[in-house]
C-alpha cells in the first residue's frame, strides 16, 4: 500500500539532477522488462478491503459492524500468511472465506447479508457455497479458533449479550479489552 506515487520528475529532482526525468522512465522500463512484469501482486488485505467496500451502506456506515468484519478478517489472512497450504489458493478466495467467517460475529439484516454476499460472489467470480471456499473457511476458523480459543459464533453471542445489556459503555469497553483497568467504584 504505497500511498504515494512518485512521478519520474521527482525521482529526478531527488537525483539532484544526476538523472533526468526521461532517463528514470527509460530505467524503470528495463527493470520491469527485466524483471518480466513479475512484480509483487495484491495481498490477501488488498483483497479484504476492496471486498469491504461491498458491504451496503446500510451496513458500512455501522462503525462497530465494518470495524469488526475488517479486524477478523485481518486476524484471520495473517494466520493464512504463515500457513504454507495458502501458497496454492488464490489470494481473492482467502479474502473472501476470511471475510465470512468474520460475518459469524456481527449481527446484521439477513436482507443485508444477502445482498452482501451476492456482491462478494460477484467480485469475486466463485460461489460462498463453493468446495474451494468451505475448505479455506474451514482451515481459517480452525486456524482462528486455535490462536484466539474462541469461534466466532462464540464473539456474536458475546458481543450482543454485551451491546443489550445494561453494563454501562465504560465498563462494556472495559469487558471488550479497551481499557484497563476498571475502577471498582464505576461499577
Amino acid at each position: 500500500h504505497e500511498c504515494m506515487e512518485m512521478d519520474t520528475e521527482l525521482v529526478s529532482e531527488l537525483s539532484k539532477g544526476c538523472y533526468s526525468a526521461e532517463e528514470v522512465a527509460i530505467m524503470e522500463k528495463n527493470m520491469l522488462e527485466a524483471l518480466d512484469w513479475r512484480l509483487c501482486g495484491p495481498t490477501f488485505m488488498d483483497f479484504v478491503r476492496d471486498l469491504l467496500s461491498l458491504l451496503p451502506p446500510t451496513v458500512a456506515h455501522r462503525v462497530d459492524v465494518a470495524d469488526t468484519l475488517l479486524e477478523y478478517a485481518r486476524f484471520q489472512t495473517e494466520l493464512a500468511v504463515c500457513d504454507y497450504h495458502y501458497v496454492t489458493q488464490r489470494k481473492s478466495t482467502v479474502a473472501l472465506a476470511s471475510i465470512l467467517n468474520s460475518t459469524e460475529a456481527v449481527v446484521f439484516e439477513s436482507e443485508e447479508r444477502i445482498q452482501f454476499f451476492c456482491s462478494l460472489e460477484d467480485a469475486v467470480g466463485t460461489k460462498i457455497r463453493s468446495r474451494e471456499v468451505k475448505e479455506v473457511r474451514s482451515r481459517l476458523m480452525d486456524s482462528f479458533v486455535k490462536s484466539s480459543g474462541y469461534d466466532l459464533r462464540q464473539v456474536r453471542c458475546r458481543f450482543a449479550s454485551l451491546s443489550t445489556s445494561k453494563i454501562s459503555p465504560k465498563r462494556r469497553n472495559s469487558i471488550n479489552g479497551e481499557t484497563s483497568p476498571v475502577c471498582v467504584s464505576e461499577q
